[in-house]
């Protein structure tokens, strides 16, 4: 049998439940993907392209950047594509998935590495950390029926951002009230803020901002004179200040 994508001879199906036509995972979305980007006329090289290789739909290019910011393929897929009608849990399976295309983690890796290459590793490495944290959504760890899901199904992020999982059982051992506690996201965030100099950007965008205000108000060799008037009368204040000498109290 030959691939359809690929054009690879196989014989053996493979073990997990590919469609007919396609040696493995890869080719089978490859091919998905390659039809889907025709029909929207883009133009693409002839030949073999790799799975991991095709470029992306703009929907799949938010998906990246969004997982990226989030961590989260729940939320990536909520911020990139139409959701309406879908239920939570199809939203989660859908970006699940997603996640997990060849081109997308290619695309995804890409991201990091620039992320990488603009930051040092250490900086890098904490702020990823607590990005994981300040963008966890704790719906996310429960069923449609409101059931905490199991762990061992969670995500990496999911299990980074959970800070405990705290079970209660009755005399008889049956579990009577399950919950979990989430890492602090506003410590997170401010600490993300320390890490980027958010607050000293901003301090310094308010400083340039009323001076160019004042260089407006009174023009720039105004408001130059004026600075400089005022630093010599604080000097000359404190020059012309009278010392005064305080003798000891004689009861002392």
């Amino acid at each position: 049998m030959k691939c359809e994508y690929c054009g690879k001879e196989f014989t053996e199906r493979p073990t997990r439940p590919y469609s007919d036509g396609f040696c493995s995972w890869e080719c089978k979305y490859g091919h998905k993907q390659l039809t889907i980007l025709k029909n929207m006329g883009i133009k693409l090289p002839d030949g073999y392209i790799d799975p991991a290789d095709l470029p992306l739909t703009d929907e799949q290019e938010s998906f990246c950047e969004a997982y990226i910011e989030t961590r989260s393929p729940y939320r990536a897929y909520k911020a990139s594509y139409n959701t309406n009608g879908l239920s939570l849990g199809e939203i989660r399976k859908r970006g699940k998935f997603i996640s997990k295309l060849p081109f997308i983690k290619r695309r995804v890796k890409e991201l990091i590495e620039e992320y990488r290459n603009a930051l040092a590793p250490a900086a890098l490495n904490v702020l990823e950390q607590f990005s994981i944290i300040a963008n966890s959504d704790i719906r996310e760890y429960y069923d449609e029926g409101g059931r905490l899901i199991d762990p061992s199904e969670w995500s990496y992020e999911m299990g980074m951002a959970c800070k405990k999982v705290v079970r209660k059982f009755n005399k008889d051992g049956m579990l009577t009230e399950e919950s979990i506690e989430l890492h602090d996201k506003i410590k997170a965030l401010s600490a993300m803020a320390k890490i980027e100099k958010m607050y000293q950007d901003t301090m310094q965008v308010n400083i340039n901002h009323t001076i160019t205000a004042q260089v407006k108000q009174f023009g720039e060799n105004d408001i130059v004179a004026k600075l400089v008037n005022e630093e010599l009368k604080q000097i000359e204040s404190i020059a012309d200040k009278e010392v005064i000498e305080v003798e000891p109290d004689e009861q002392d």
